[in-house]
């Protein structure tokens, strides 16, 4: 189970910190040109600000924040109450293997930017993405179709599919 955790302006001292302790965790990124004394260069940014994902149990995370306090539970509605968002494994390596395509244009998307109720649900045979599954859906204007993968209602990264074998998944 992959938790959403928050490391607010604390991202690299919590990527540190995980690392150091030999903890799991995943922190989706992407290349941006940005502009530093006159200069366009590229850099690293994370693609959902201060979000990581870590894979490990409630129990070792509770004794984690217990002595390290810039990581923080994200929160969602089950029900009446509240309860700490997950990710299943599934979902966390779907996502995973979308987002780390070097070979392949990939773009993220809040989850108020697409309409899934057109798409279908697909499985990828074969190829890089063997196994991914997600929702494909037509971009105006592209020739090739994008398969989604969306992940805890946070965000979707949208890879461009050539001619990768899809099956229906039910």
């Amino acid at each position: 189970m992959w938790y959403v955790m928050r490391a607010y302006k604390a991202e690299r001292k919590a990527e540190e910190t995980l690392t150091a302790e030999g903890m799991e965790f995943f922190v989706a990124k992407m290349e941006v040109q940005r502009t530093c004394h006159g200069k366009s260069i590229k850099v690293t940014v994370p693609v959902i600000p201060s979000i990581i994902f870590v894979n490990a149990s409630r129990e070792r995370l509770l004794d984690f924040k217990s002595r390290h306090n810039f990581l923080q539970f994200s929160m969602c509605r089950k029900g009446e109450g509240r309860d700490y968002m997950t990710v299943s494994d599934a979902e966390m390596q779907n996502f995973i293997l979308a987002a780390t395509q070097k070979d392949r244009e990939a773009a993220y998307y809040r989850p108020d930017e697409i309409d899934f109720s057109m798409g279908t649900k697909v499985r990828i045979k074969g190829g890089p993405m063997d196994g991914m599954e997600g929702i494909v859906v037509k971009i105006a204007g592209r020739r090739n179709k994008r398969i989604f993968v969306q992940l805890a209602n946070l965000i979707s990264v949208g890879v461009e599919l050539q001619g990768d074998n899809l099956e229906a998944v039910s």
